[in-house]
């Protein structure tokens, strides 16, 4: 019921994209261990390695997530039993093989560290608002974020003062995740979705476990939270980040008629990359049962560039070019360089701008530049012929 009734599920299980499988295969993962430490016969510790293993091959701290359950088990009483104690160490083994083809990959991560500074630690409180109360209410329209704030902060206490133990090595290790993500400079409002899976089933147990008074309290606060961010979502008129509002469909079926005519389309959002290929697709007849990826990402085609791989590219270009600009998120630099580039080398005809940044003045000081342009989209149009 909290997963169905989650604000942030209802916006970030589309904007996560893979970082939803990865809330899956935690999940599903939790549920294995479990079953495993009930009855450790093949065919429940197979499903184990099975789960540990996509989990692996999906996402980076999911070392993070196992290290964790190994800490568990060396906590209970199951380690005591034989049958425990011998598939333990052929499950971190098969781990290890099963993983040799990504070590180097992993490593080469480990090897790039950021400097922790007062914006990592906002971007994680902020983060974890997000995670609960999604972003329809900006945490400063104080009046309504206040009891969200305080909600979630009796959450909190209710599963790590009188949860059981299980739901507090859950919910601890959630946010000590949460905050080594922050500290590698990564974390962001998408990929903090797989700590939710978490958290969720901690809140579960502790709503199942606790006495009465602790649950009316947990179930009132976790009803404060969801009643004030469904309010933000259905009025539309509260959000920190208009993401939800973003006209990517619209721009993309703008831009497939100038693509089709041999201009340059420079892009980097997924969203409008996905619309386009669509769009592309269709106007040329090809079946959507084809589709194999994004045209700029996944798929090649020509005239149609990642801001990124333009870049690379020496900066390609014909008599008239497109550039699709997100002015935010973790391709805004490359997005100003491009932009540099094209009013240096061509002409501006033409700007369109789309969905204003509410408050991006206050962005800017606390989250930096990425956050703090007064427009969300501007799609450009160049003539490069000098």
């Amino acid at each position: 019921m909290l997963g169905v009734l989650w604000p942030y599920g209802f916006h970030f299980g589309r904007y996560a994209i893979w970082l939803s499988f990865c809330f899956f295969l935690l999940a599903a993962l939790l549920y294995a261990y479990l079953c495993w430490l009930e009855d450790p016969n093949p065919r429940r510790f197979c499903a184990f390695v099975a789960l540990a293993t996509a989990l692996l091959y999906t996402n980076y701290m999911g070392w993070a997530f196992l290290f964790v359950l190994g800490v568990d088990f060396l906590c209970r009483t199951e380690i005591h039993s034989r049958r425990h104690r011998l598939q333990a160490p052929m499950f971190a083994g098969v781990l290890c093989l099963c993983y040799l083809p990504v070590w180097p990959g992993l490593l080469n991560a480990l090897r790039y560290h950021h400097a922790f500074s007062a914006k990592s630690l906002l971007m994680f409180v902020y983060s974890y608002y997000v995670l609960f109360a999604s972003e329809a209410i900006a945490p400063w329209i104080f009046v309504l974020s206040i009891p969200i704030i305080v909600s979630i902060l009796a959450c909190s206490l209710v599963i790590l003062i009188r949860g059981p133990q299980f739901a507090r090595v859950l919910y601890v290790s959630s946010v000590l995740l949460g905050l080594a993500l922050a500290l590698s400079g990564e974390i962001n409002q998408r990929r903090v979705m797989p700590l939710a899976a978490w958290m969720l089933t901690a809140s579960g147990i502790c709503i199942a476990t606790v006495s009465p008074r602790w649950r009316r309290l947990l179930t009132g606060a976790f009803a404060i939270i969801g009643i004030f961010s469904w309010f933000g979502i259905m009025s539309q008129g509260f959000y920190a980040t208009p993401r939800v509002f973003e006209p990517w469909e619209q721009i993309a079926d703008a831009s497939t008629s100038h693509l089709l005519a041999g201009d340059t389309i420079i892009a980097s959002h997924p969203a409008f990359l996905f619309y386009l290929t669509r769009d592309v697709m269709r106007r040329e007849g090809a079946s959507l049962q084809e589709f194999r990826g994004n045209y700029g990402e996944q798929i090649e085609r020509s005239g149609i560039y990642n801001v990124r791989d333009w870049i690379s590219s020496s900066h390609p270009t014909s008599l008239h070019a497109l550039f699709v600009a997100t002015l935010y998120g973790t391709d805004f630099e490359p997005t100003i360089e491009a932009s540099e580039w094209l009013d240096h080398h061509c002409v501006r005809e033409k700007t369109e701008k789309f969905e204003p940044n509410p408050d991006f003045h206050l962005k800017a000081k606390f989250f930096g530049p990425s956050q703090g342009s007064p427009w969300r989209i501007e799609v450009r149009k160049y003539r490069c012929d000098r």
